[in-house]
């Protein structure tokens, strides 16, 4: 690899590729644990971080109380119930989390009162049992036990095989950690040595885990964005069943999902709830993982039916307005983009609506300070330039823009199907969904110049979507009896 070249995702992807077929790392075992499903994705979002792939995310609230309950009275409270759900950890403006909710009403609409746990800040004092505090709880209880199980499982070879991975990485990524003026032996943060506290800390959480779902009967537990491995383990060795159930984009280098050719990987979710088809098309599963079509969310309906009445008003999709929806990893680069882009295009409204994720943006202060190398920036904010309120609603947003930009968000396959003109930015991580763009659904940008073309010649048709094609995306939803036999336990 040239210092000169760009460092992707998409190479990075392929370096940690290589090590991982080398050395057979999907079914490398100390013990009786698998390493590598545990820590692959947070030492690739290390090494992205570190080398500028990605921008570091902002410090997100820790949770500080302590759950004072133990499994005993957890289960003694709750009482048994075969089904459990975990919530996303963000939630909507009217407080819920739309990724399980209509799990929790099919569920409780067949006579069962599901087990709901807290997850994050939104729930902490919520009376219900949090992840965070029973995962502290299963370490202190734990730990020592988990240190006399993994001691004698380690090897000198294990540190040896361990050594030969990260040495790979550096090697491969050096002419990049140069470029970024990084320390090549930083660029694998706490990661460079061998992880024996991680295989600690997952033995003592999934042992608890283990015993909190077996004392509760939990058979089948709906997780989504399921990337706690512990509490995946431990569920399975429960016997319950783990689905997850879709709440973002997935693309064939998802580093929890994603396994090109393996049959079976361990601690991953055993079934996926999909919007449409296209999703575990693209995926890369492991081949045991089932995969069940349940249709477009709920939101993605209403906007379907919303979009209609925008479309009969003449207030659909209107002329000369741009939506940009952000990506927590490209903040700082996509606000100097959209200052310039403002600028050169004063006739076109820009709205840039932020994740969740990311700390409100200043505009100004950007400006004030600078955002092209060897050129001052302008202090003055194009007025055609919006920040979007955190409550609006994003689709909404979308009905009423013609074209929509971004990354590797979600929300470039909704404004697609809402029948927008899209435009994925070229920054680091649009080759997450670069099949929309193979696929003719969305168009590739690369920097003004594209962005000038792009506004000129994207589609000439504004208004309702091809259904049709939208639909291998987000298919039309389940009906009440279709969902609950896809989400039921198995007679």
């Amino acid at each position: 690899m040239s210092a000169k070249s760009k460092l992707t995702i998409e190479r990075l992807w392929a370096v940690f590729a290589e090590i991982e077929a080398t050395e057979q790392l999907v079914q490398w075992q100390i013990g009786a644990i698998y390493l590598w499903p545990l820590i692959r994705a947070s030492l690739m979002r290390e090494v992205a971080e570190k080398l500028g792939v990605f921008e570091p995310r902002p410090p997100q609230p820790a949770l500080v109380a302590t759950d004072a309950k133990g499994l005993k009275q957890w289960v003694a409270e709750l009482g048994e119930t075969p089904y459990a759900v975990v919530p996303f950890v963000r939630r909507n403006a009217a407080g819920l989390d739309p990724f399980s909710t209509y799990l929790v009403d099919a569920i409780r609409d067949h006579g069962h009162t599901p087990l709901i746990f807290g997850l994050g800040p939104s729930d902490e004092g919520s009376g219900r049992p949090q992840v965070e505090h029973l995962e502290r709880a299963f370490l202190k209880q734990f730990r020592n036990r988990a240190k006399l199980m993994v001691a004698p499982t380690l090897r000198v070879s294990h540190k040896a095989k361990y050594a030969r991975v990260i040495d790979h990485i550096e090697t491969q990524l050096a002419p990049f950690a140069e470029k970024a003026e990084v320390a090549l032996a930083s660029i694998t943060g706490p990661y460079r040595r061998f992880p024996r506290w991680l295989l600690v800390e997952f033995y003592a959480q999934r042992l608890g885990w283990q015993r909190f779902f077996a004392a509760a009967g939990v058979r089948k537990i709906f997780m989504v964005n399921a990337w706690k491995r512990a509490m995946i383990a431990g569920a399975q060795m429960a016997g319950a069943t783990v689905v997850e159930p879709m709440h973002g984009a997935i693309s064939s280098i998802h580093p929890y999902l994603s396994w090109s050719g393996a049959d079976w990987v361990a601690y991953q979710p055993d079934e996926l709830l999909e919007w449409g088809p296209y999703w575990g098309d693209v995926a890369a599963l492991p081949k045991t993982t089932v995969r069940k079509t349940i249709g477009a969310p709920e939101a993605m309906v209403a906007a379907f039916e919303r979009e209609v009445e925008l479309e009969a008003q003449d207030e659909a999709h209107l002329t000369n307005t741009v939506l940009i929806a952000s990506q927590a990893h490209v903040t700082k680069k996509l606000t100097r983009f959209l200052l310039t882009a403002a600028a050169e295009h004063p006739n076109f409204i820009f709205t840039l609506k932020q994740h969740p994720q990311e700390a409100p943006v200043d505009f100004e202060a950007v400006a004030r300070n600078g955002f092209r190398k060897g050129k001052v920036a302008s202090a003055k904010v194009p007025g055609n330039l919006i920040l979007a309120k955190p409550e609006a609603n994003t689709l909404e947003l979308m009905m009423r823009s013609e074209f929509v930009l971004g990354v590797y968000t979600t929300a470039l396959f909704e404004a697609f199907a809402l029948g927008c003109k899209v435009g994925v930015l070229d920054f680091s991580g649009w080759h997450h969904i670069r099949q929309l763009v193979d696929r003719g659904d969305a168009q590739l940008i690369e920097g003004q110049k594209g962005l000038a073309k792009f506004l000129k010649t994207a589609g000439t048709q504004n208004g309702l979507a091809d259904r049709q094609r939208a639909g291998y995306y987000y298919a039309p939803p389940a009906s009440d009896a279709e969902l609950w036999h896809a989400i039921k336990i198995a007679e």
